[in-house]
């Protein structure tokens, strides 16, 4: 599957002839047949003509739309999708409970790994010994793989992103402070950066 990620802010979306383009200050950045692409994904400040858009659809791309920070604002599908197939295929394991639990967990594993990574991978200058945090890092890890339940399963990718915060805290060296993470609005400069 082919998805074509449109992030530079400012540049405009048309069709041109059996193509698309994508330009900015009439400068050509890109330009592809519909042909080859399964997705089109818009990410922040970027325009696309409705002609495009309807010559998208009409070959069967979805078009989804992000905001600069990444969060899903939505899509928009076409009748007949190239991925309708992938769409059912993502309904019968979201109705599948097991399934589900298995996908949760790897993910969830993997994030608390890359936490694990990251913590003993950095120098610490400050005194500050993650040996404890890590620890209790390591437990959640392996607790998370026999949750039974999505639920004990988010709670257990909380407290690790809480310890791994604590940790994060003593990364950083600037003028900022950085109590935790907070959002919606976040209330300080490392979580305007951290966000969403």
């Amino acid at each position: 599957m082919s998805v074509i990620y449109v992030k530079e802010q400012g540049a405009f979306i048309s069709k041109s002839g059996e193509r698309i383009e994508v330009t900015k200050n009439n400068m050509k950045l890109l330009s592809f047949p519909v042909s080859n692409v399964d997705g089109l994904s818009i990410i922040g400040n970027v325009q696309i003509s409705m002609q495009a858009m309807a010559f998208l659809m009409e070959h069967g791309v979805d078009i989804t739309i992000f905001s600069r920070a990444g969060k899903l604002i939505g899509r928009a599908g076409a009748e007949s999708s190239k991925n309708i197939y992938l769409r059912f295929s993502q309904y019968d394991l979201y109705q599948n409970l097991e399934s589900r639990l298995f996908y949760a967990k790897a993910i969830v594993t993997n994030k608390i790994k890359n936490q694990i990574a990251v913590i003993e991978g950095y120098r610490f200058k400050d005194g500050f010994s993650p040996k404890e945090v890590l620890e209790k890092i390591e437990i959640l890890q392996e607790r998370s793989g026999s949750c039974t339940t999505t639920n004990e399963l988010m709670g257990m990718e909380g407290m690790s992103s809480n310890l791994y915060f604590s940790c994060f805290s003593h990364m950083i060296h600037c003028s900022c402070e950085f109590q935790g993470r907070n959002r919606r609005p976040p209330r300080d400069p490392v979580n305007v950066i951290l966000f969403p």
